[in-house]
């Protein structure tokens, strides 16, 4: 993540956020790095579908393990 964002919040706060419960910050994170993320489990993944599964689980996994 990186720690400051030009068109909002830096990442760091927003990971605060989403400690709290809030899930309009989990979205802007999604937002902002989920294609990224998706690209790189393209390249190691065996498609697009399990490229989309690990980007689901690891944002899931963002949620519940942001404390």
């Amino acid at each position: 993540m990186t720690g400051s964002q030009a068109d909002g919040e830096p990442d760091e706060a927003l990971v605060e956020r989403i400690v709290a419960g809030d899930e309009r910050a989990l979205g802007e994170i999604v937002r902002r790095h989920g294609g990224r993320l998706r690209a790189l489990a393209l390249g190691f993944a065996g498609g697009q579908g399990e490229a989309d599964d690990i980007v689901q689980e690891t944002f899931w996994s963002l949620w519940r393990n942001a404390k």
